[in-house]
Order: structure tokens, then C-alpha cells, then sequence
């Protein structure tokens, strides 16, 4: 199987980066022709840089991809023109429209590599200013999608789409993810040689909240 991971270097793609990298070394000692060698997923992240002014999250991803001796296919997207607006609750600019953008083109990169699964990180602390998030939308770009290939085998899965940031960070933890390296923030401040979170915006708060309560997840999650 071949599936395409839409990749930042935040919690939540990097959580199911490593839960994905989990499930393929229970498969390493199988013979290749072995009927159960088909469900190891040979994975291609993809990084879309659309000029996100927390484009350091970007470092940080390659980063982690290549600890895990990874690289990913990067995309480039001009959104200088159209910027979107602040929203309610999450100070972050959020574009109109942007995760459907994304899923094209995840899609795209997906059937020239021969992949019919897409995952993404979408999850509930998404819901409230994203509606490209939400499991509506997840339907129903699923359908589109398998309408404009004339293939009902596609997928788009979202592993996270009902956990919150305590519970993502509980299975980050479980999976061995490190957390130390992983980037959230929306305002980075720059430092010598490297960034640091703001530790004021939005997610930097979320995170801060995630850290504080301590969860306990059971089983793995359902790739």
C-alpha cells in the first residue's frame, strides 16, 4: 500500500507520521511475498509552503523526516495576492478555502506515485475556525475526489479527527514522537541560530493546555 502523508512537523502530522512508522516495523522481519508484506505502507510526505508566516514549522519538519531518514516532496504555492483574514479564537491568518487547496493537490502528487490514501492531522481543536476540517467536508471531498478519478478505492483519512490536543499529545508520547522537536506556533521569535514559540498565540496556548492534563490513551490509533 502506498499512501501520501501531508506533512508540517507539527504535533499533529507528526503523530501520525510516527504511529505510520510504528505500524510498518511490526511488518520488517516479513517475507516481501508474504500475503501480510501488503499492509505495510510505504509512505510519501508532502510539505506545502504557501508563504505561512510560520514557515520555520517547515525547518523543523525536514528536520524530523530526515532522523527518520525521510524526505519529502515540497510544494509551492504563490498566496502573496489573496491573504485570509485573523478569525475568532485563532489570531492565526487563515485562508479560505486552504486544506480543500491542499487535499487537490495531495491528490495530484498521491496518483503520480501510485498512492490511493491520503492522511492528514486534521483533528477537534481544528473545528471551530476550519470547516475544511471537519468530518463533513472529509466525507465529501472523499466522494468528489473518487468522482474525478472515476476510482472508488481513494481515501482520505483524518486518524485524529475526533481527539483533541491532550489526547493527540498522549499518543505522541505512546509513538515516541519527539515532542522537543516538533513545531506549533504561530508567531515563531527568532533567536540566534534558532526560533522559539511566542508561547502567546493561539496554539502556543493550546499546546501549553495539552501539557498541563495528563491523559491515557488506549490501543493504537486506527490508520
Amino acid at each position: 500500500m502506498k499512501a501520501v502523508l501531508l506533512y508540517s512537523g507539527g504535533l499533529d502530522s507528526t503523530t501520525i507520521l510516527y504511529a505510520l512508522l510504528a505500524h510498518n516495523k511490526q511488518f520488517d522481519t516479513i517475507v516481501v511475498n508474504s500475503k501480510d508484506a501488503v499492509k505495510k505502507i510505504e509512505l510519501f510526505p508532502l510539505m506545502i509552503n504557501y508563504g505561512q508566516k510560520h514557515s520555520v514549522e517547515l525547518h523543523f519538519a525536514k528536520q524530523i523526516l530526515q532522523a527518520n531518514k525521510l524526505t519529502a516532496k515540497e510544494y509551492l504555492i504563490d498566496w502573496s495576492s489573496f491573504r485570509g483574514q485573523a478569525q475568532p479564537g485563532n489570531q492565526s491568518a487563515v485562508h479560505p478555502h486552504r486544506n480543500m487547496m491542499f487535499m487537490t493537490i495531495a491528490f495530484g502528487y498521491a496518483s503520480l506515485v501510485g498512492a490511493d490514501t491520503v492522511y492528514v492531522g486534521w483533528n477537534i481543536s481544528d473545528d471551530a475556525d476550519f470547516p475544511d476540517c471537519r468530518e463533513k467536508f472529509l466525507e465529501t471531498f472523499q466522494d468528489a475526489i473518487r468522482l474525478s478519478a472515476d476510482n472508488k478505492k481513494l481515501f482520505l483519512k483524518a486518524p485524529l479527527l475526533k481527539l483533541n490536543k491532550a489526547e493527540i499529545l498522549a499518543y505522541a508520547q505512546k509513538y515516541k514522537v519527539p515532542v522537543d522537536k516538533v513545531w506549533y506556533c504561530y508567531r515563531p521569535q527568532p533567536q540566534t541560530s534558532t526560533y522559539t514559540p511566542c508561547g502567546q498565540c493561539y496554539s502556543c496556548r493550546l499546546m501549553a493546555e495539552a501539557k498541563s492534563k495528563e491523559v491515557k490513551v488506549e490501543g493504537d490509533l486506527i490508520l
